[in-house]
Parts: structure tokens; sequence; C-alpha cells
């Protein structure tokens, strides 16, 4: 990845100095300090070739300077595995799987005729499965950054995509004019509001790595978990059996897909669609990749983690438990911190799902021994998945009672989401700019599990000011926004009890009840 940083703001040149620098001595002390670890990594490093991306260069100029970003961060991230684990896993043991399972890893987007073969779907086998390096890719992921699984040559292989946020050009509006959007993803063109750029790129990197070492091939399923499972009368599926996979050769030319309000075959309201070969509308939700079927030799079993899939009376399977959003996060920050403590990490990054998974990390380690959670989850995650749901918690068991919350946090929908509702209409009436609107959602007071009075107070001042016309309103919503993150903090607070790592008398939460 390239950054021209002469056309850059003066703080973001500051910063990208800053970076090189940092990077520079640590890539420098890391080689003096470790040189037989940190030789393992820049071999393993130059046999990927042109698939790994290794450096960002920053052009200044006639000058061009290369930030040696992959031997720095993946030397880095085996070295806090073993540091956050205790030593259970170690340097050559995670070194041996990233560089084993990570087929290749971008930095800034995927590359169309190189990654065309890595697919976005719900499974290795899922026919409608869409190119990472397409356009409706583009249009419907909005990730910051990917972890992709596919096979390839009979063996499951992972990308890892660290997107660059900027505006992409996707179709054509109406007025037959470049219909644009702004992807999500690290803006490597201004750095001047947000996190330190390699405490970012090692937070993101590291939480995307984390999922890859979550997932498992099983190789005698039937001992070590449950192929399916019910809880409170719903079924669920803890690993794939994948005899069929799908691949994509670039066979098939997207159209020019087109932006303007319409109405379909079936009176419905769209916006986006192309035209077929014979000149009919379709949503872009409708156009299919053609996906060759491929067949394996022999069967593979390939483990969910701690995500379930749910398995519907009609044979749908659907998504459930993000509470491994949570675990994955929380190691990377573990990581992070363990590599530097005094970095800068984004704590508003799957914010109640990670305080989840904090309080089942603490108290399982206090009742067995530390690092024992990170180094289950990290490397045998089925153990950590039958453990927990093999604990009953009411008439559910202890994964799903964790999920079930994990997944209100993830359609936004918990109680404490539901009260910020009228901050909508109430940025209408107070005629908050979008800059208002933002230093206000970048506040501090929003990841906060517990709230102080000076805390309301402040927050209320942001908001509203001296202005008193629509203080009563203000006060109510921050009132019961503060009730809710009680709620919550109760409900957290009673996990380790609840699952059994700590004993005490438990009174159920509202959450719970």
């Amino acid at each position: 990845m390239e950054i021209n940083i002469s056309v850059l703001n003066q703080v973001t040149r500051e910063k990208y100095g800053d970076f090189l620098t940092q990077t520079n001595q640590l890539l420098k002390e890391y080689e003096e300090n470790d040189p037989a670890q940190f030789q393992k990594i820049k071999n393993c490093l130059a046999q990927k070739g042109e698939n790994w991306d290794k450096t960002i260069t920053l052009i200044d100029g006639e000058n061009k300077k290369d930030v040696k970003i992959s031997l720095l961060i993946a030397y880095e991230y085996c070295l806090a595995t073993e540091k956050i684990t205790n030593g259970k896993i170690s340097f050559d043991e995670t070194c041996d799987k990233l560089f084993h399972k990570v087929d290749r890893f971008r930095i800034g987007n995927a590359r169309k005729g190189q990654d065309d073969e890595c697919l976005y779907g719900r499974s290795v086998n899922d026919k409608t499965a869409v190119p990472i390096t397409s356009k409706k890719y583009q249009i419907f992921s909005r990730a910051g950054a990917q972890h992709i699984g596919y096979i390839k040559d009979g063996k499951l292989k992972s990308a890892l995509f660290i997107y660059q946020k900027q505006k992409v050009e996707v179709g054509i509006d109406e007025n037959g004019n470049p219909k644009t959007i702004l992807s999500d993803g690290i803006d490597f063109n201004d750095l001047s509001q947000e996190q330190e750029l390699l405490d970012n790129i090692r937070q993101t990197v590291f939480h995307e790595w984390n999922h890859l070492c979550e997932k498992e091939i099983l190789l005698n399923p039937e001992e070590q978990i449950d192929y399916e499972m019910t809880s409170n009368g719903k079924k669920y599926r803890n690993y794939e059996k994948v005899r069929e996979y799908v691949s994509y050769e670039g066979l098939k030319q997207e159209p020019v897909y087109q932006y303007e309000s319409y109405e379909n075959e079936r009176g419905e309201k769209r916006k986006d669609y192309f035209y077929t070969e014979n000149g009919q509308k379709r949503s872009i939700h409708s156009f299919q990749f053609d996906l060759k079927n491929r067949t394996l030799e022999n069967e593979m079993c390939i483990s969910t983690g701690l995500i379930t899939n749910e398995i519907m009376p009609d044979g749908r399977e659907i998504i459930h438990n993000q509470i491994t959003e949570g675990f994955v996060e929380l190691y990377a920050r573990k990581m992070v911190k363990a590599i530097d403590k005094d970095a800068q990490l984004d704590e508003a990054r799957y914010l109640e799902i990670v305080e989840m998974a904090k309080r089942v990390d603490n108290s399982r380690d206090e009742k067995y021994e530390q690092g024992k959670t990170a180094s289950d989850f990290l490397s045998h995650c089925s153990v950590l998945k039958k453990e927990l749901e093999s604990i009953h918690v009411g008439e559910k068991d202890g994964l799903h009672y964790l999920a079930d919350y994990a997944d209100q946090v993830h359609a936004g929908c918990t109680p404490k989401k539901k009260c910020l509702r009228p901050f909508g209409q109430l940025a209408d009436l107070l005629k908050l700019s979008n800059k208002q609107i933002a230093e206000i959602q970048r506040n501090d007071f929003w990841t906060k599990t517990e709230l102080s009075e000076q805390d309301f107070q402040e927050m209320k001042q942001r908001i509203i000011g001296d202005d008193r016309e629509y203080r009563h309103l203000v006060e109510d919503v921050l009132k019961k926004y503060g009730k809710e993150v009680e709620n919550e903090k109760a409900f957290l607070d009673n996990i380790p009890y609840q699952l059994g790592y700590q004993t005490r008398q438990i009174e159920q939460t509202d959450f719970e009840k």
C-alpha cells in the first residue's frame, strides 16, 4: 500500500513520521533481543511472496520510505499470544498456525485479478457468495476489516483484508453520473481524529487473526463436541460438515449498477438495480456470480468457534451467538496491551459484548489458572464451547444465556439502545450540526459501565449548553439511559455466579427474569 503524505494535512504528516520512527525502533529492538524468533517470522514472510502485503510505503515528493508493518505485527502477535495465555500457547505454535492458515494478507483493499477466489458468504459452500473484489461486496459489506475462509487445493485457507476508508465508485445515478459510497476501514489519509495508527492496526489485525485461531478443523468431531444440540426448544449446530465448496474464477462480468427510485414487478419500491440481458430491471441483491461447485475427497468438519448456527424448522440456518466477537476483541486488546502497556485502544468496539467476555475470562481464570480461558478459546474453542453448553442457567445452557443478550446488542435493540432513540429527534429540535453530533457520539460517556453525577452534568451541558427550552427532554433521556446502564452492569456482574465460576447467593436481574 502506498500513501502520498505530501498532499495530507500537517497533523497526519507528523503522525506518519512518528509511525515510521516507532516501527523502525521496535523492529531493531526485536531483532537484537530475540534474533531467532524474529528471523523465523522473516523467513515465513519471505515464503508468502506477493500474497502478503509487507509494507506501507510513504511517498513524499521523490522520497519513498517503507514501513515494514507485516513483519512487526506478525512478530508481535506471536509474542502477545504467548504472553496472554501465560505460556500455554507458544510463540512457535502461533507462528506455525498463522502462516500455515493465512494464505494472504492485504492492507488497503483486495486486488482484482489476484484475490477473486476469496468469497464472502455464509459458508464455503454458499452458492450465493460474493467475490470480495466485486462492486457488490463493496456496496453491501461495509466492513472495516474482513477475515475470509475459503478452500484451496483441498485445504481450508484464510485471507485477511484491512480496508482503507475512501470513496468508492459503485455505479451511476439516474442522471448517468458516478454513484459513490464511503467505505469503512482505517482512514489512512487523515490521522488527526483517529487512534494512533500503529495501535489501530494492531487492534484491528489481532482481532481478525483471533477469528482465525478460534476456528478449528475437527479431526474427531464426535469425540470433541455434539454436531447438533437443543437449547430452550431450539436446535443449534456446532460445526459444519463440508464435502462440497464453491469457487470463482472471474468468469462473469458484473453489470453496471444503477440507482434511482422505481417499482419492481411486485409493486415494491426500490432504489438500486441492474439491467438483465433481456433489458429487465432487477435488484442488485439478485445478481449472482458464476460459482463452480467443487467436491472434496474427504468430508471436512469445520468448527464455528463459539458461534452456533440455529436450524429453523424449514431447514434454513441462521447465524446465532455474537458473543464470540466479545472474546475475539477482548483478547485482541489484551495482546496490544501485552506489547505496549501505554497503547491507545478503541474501547467502543463491541463494547457490551467485550464486557460479557471479560466477566467469563476473569472468573474462569480465577477458578482454574491464569491464561487458561484465552488459551482454550484460541487453540481449541470447541472445548470451551462444550463447557459453556453443559452449564444450566434456568432453562438455558450457559452459552445461550450469554448469547441471547449478545444477539440483542448486535441487533441494536437492548434496553439501553432503545432508550437512546429519542436522541435523533432531540438533535433536530436542538438544531445540532453534524460536527456537534459527532463530538457527542465520540464522548467516552457512552462507553462507561458506571456513570457519576458529574458525567451526567457534563454530557447535559455538552448536548444543550445554556438553552433551557428542551432541557427536561434531555434530562429525561439521560436519566433513562443511566438506569439501563445500571441494569446492564448488574447483569454483567452476575455472569460469573450464574455460570458457577464464582459462588454466592444469586439474585436474578431484570435482564434474566
